[in-house]
């Protein structure tokens, strides 16, 4: 697949000049869309564990927009790991698309067409129906 990755890590990087952390938004809007999947953070008092996902997640945008060496590989094996923790197959792929919106939403009118694409094309590879 020829990926480039100029525009998804471009959104990432206006994301970052808004000087506002996403961690809220991204998880504000994963439980919008899928309200079920809160409960799973029940324990998550100190929020560590939803830094930390984050965290994972976009190491696994960074690595898949710089060739990706391990992020498929990654997020497949998250995916089976999330199963077990009562995450549906069909739900997983949500906080990526959460990622996005938010990229999206904050950004406004600075989102481009070119980002939507590549986002798209990402979140296909990650779902593994490339």
């Amino acid at each position: 697949m020829d990926f480039a990755g100029t525009h998804v890590m471009r959104s990432l990087e206006l994301l970052g000049e808004t000087g506002e952390d996403p961690t809220g938004p991204i998880y504000q809007r994963l439980f919008e869309g899928s309200p079920e999947l809160e409960p799973l953070f029940i324990l998550d008092t100190d929020q560590s564990v939803r830094g930390s996902m984050l965290q994972n997640a976009l190491e696994c945008i960074f690595d898949f927009c710089d060739g990706n060496r391990m992020a498929t590989n990654f997020v497949e094996t998250s995916r089976f790991v999330h199963d077990g923790y009562g995450v549906p197959d069909e739900k997983f792929d949500e906080f990526f698309i959460a990622i996005r919106d938010c990229c999206r939403i904050s950004l406004d009118g600075q989102w481009t067409d070119d980002m939507d694409k590549e986002w798209q094309a990402m979140l296909t590879a990650f779902a593994n129906k490339a």
